[in-house]
């Protein structure tokens, strides 16, 4: 069973936050019935990883963020997409809690610390090479490029859904996830422009 990081709360299911999911009665005006929120934990995960880079850390900020929109699942706007809402309640909690009031300190190397610090040694697979380039150069990424490559190429989002999550206009969504390409496209090598 994974625990979240302060160990009370489990996430797979059967753990309290997957039953209350479940056994919450719903209004019959909500679109989206309670047990879908539970398919949204990957996602929420993955972003919460890159927000505070501490897999504890981002165990609790999905635990949050779950226990948040069961408190106020009214608010959620009939025919609006489900992941960006609970996206958007991860990413304003961690900011209005973490970043506002200075974060929590880190025990171990974050993951960009962990990439200096790792052997040097080459492993045998050339497809293990270009895995570690490509998370080298996407850690390498100023925050708001990244945010947006993870939100439009890994979750899926669209321009629009995350220039309305980050509050900001779709032109600069468009504009930071082609300096993140054009930047990736540089670092690994593959661009045809760039000279080196």
């Amino acid at each position: 069973m994974m625990l979240l990081g302060n160990g009370a709360v489990p996430l797979l299911k059967g753990g309290p936050v997957a039953v209350a999911l479940k056994e919450r009665p719903l209004a019959s005006q909500e679109p989206v019935e309670r047990p879908a929120l539970i398919d949204h934990i990957p996602a929420l995960r993955r972003y919460a990883l890159f927000l505070c880079q501490d897999r504890d850390r981002a165990d609790d900020l999905v635990q949050e963020c779950l226990l948040r929109a069961m408190a106020h699942f009214d608010r959620f706007q009939p025919g609006t997409n489900v992941r960006a809402w609970l996206l958007a309640i991860l990413r304003n909690y961690f900011y209005n809690n973490d970043v506002r009031r200075g974060g929590r300190e880190r025990p171990f190397a974050s993951p960009q610390e962990e990439l200096t610090l790792a052997p040097s040694i080459a492993p045998p697979q050339p497809h293990a090479v270009a895995l570690r380039e490509m998370e080298r150069a996407i850690l390498s990424l100023p925050d708001d490029q990244r945010e947006v490559l993870l939100l439009i190429g890994v979750e899926g989002m669209s321009y629009e859904e995350a220039a309305q999550m980050l509050g900001v206009p779709v032109g600069t969504v468009r504009s930071r996830l082609s300096r993140a390409r054009q930047r990736l496209l540089t670092l690994t090598g593959d661009d045809p422009g760039a000279t080196g």
